[in-house]
């Protein structure tokens, strides 16, 4: 297993330095709340390294997967297995190296030392972070309260490669995929999420990929940790309004 997880983020490295530039890069770690300045090395080949080491030892590898799809959805990206884990060797932080900083709305958590004004461990609303001190870690999380960041971005991850996979017409597959990336933004606000944007945004995706509606209603109707009831709420009235007509 060890030497298989090697082998993955070997794989997951080459895509994303073939894929991005080191601009996109920079992006990408924007998007993921993570500093890119802190990254070691001076070359992409590095920095990439580095940024997939600091996402896996804080298991937010799924996060990047469900962020790259949407950026490069023509490429076939490796998932996450359920029971991955870096080897020995990489899983323990380098304490003469530069650690991955965490910068959310004004707060930085970096190595032991913490700054900013909404910066606490446990769950906060409005800042998610992770802090890193050599053996020891923390997490603090910007998603609604009650809401799972990591389960919730494996189920859309699964959602993302059934749109990617579909037989339908690119232009289908490109506005479902406008609409999943709007319900993905949605379930990230936890109980908060806007019921008619999600109805509204579940109806194109049924509309327009069925397959895929097929695969959303039953993915939203089981229980998801973190995900907001108002999504069961909708699968289930789509399942109703399937057995009606």
């Amino acid at each position: 297993m060890p030497a298989e997880n090697a082998n993955y983020l070997t794989e997951l490295h080459k895509l994303l330095n073939q894929h991005f530039d080191l601009a996109e890069i920079r992006t990408l770690c924007f998007q993921l709340n993570v500093d890119y300045e802190s990254l070691a090395g001076e070359e992409k080949p590095s920095q990439i390294r580095e940024l997939l080491l600091g996402l896996a030892r804080n298991d937010r590898l799924p996060e990047l997967i469900t962020k790259v799809q949407q950026e490069r959805p023509n490429v076939a990206w490796p998932y996450v297995s359920q029971d991955f884990q870096l080897p020995a060797s990489l899983a323990a932080d380098n304490p003469t190296s530069p650690r991955v900083a965490y910068n959310y709305y004004g707060d930085m958590v970096q190595g032991d030392k913490v700054g900013g004004d909404k910066i606490s461990v446990g769950d906060i609303s409005g800042s998610r972070g992770i802090a890193i001190g050599h053996g020891a870690r923390a997490t603090v999380t910007n998603y609604q309260s009650g809401t799972d960041a990591e389960a919730i971005a494996a189920v859309f991850a699964k959602l993302y490669q059934a749109v990617s996979e579909s037989q339908a017409s690119a232009a289908q597959k490109a506005v479902a995929q406008q609409a999943l990336e709007k319900l993905d933004h949605e379930a990230k606000k936890g109980e908060s999420a806007d019921e008619a944007d999600i109805q509204q945004w579940f109806q194109v995706l049924v509309t327009m990929l069925p397959d895929i509606g097929e695969v959303a209603i039953d993915t939203f109707l089981n229980p998801i940790k973190g995900l907001s009831t108002v999504f069961r709420k909708i699968a289930a009235k789509a399942r109703e309004q399937q057995q009606d007509s």
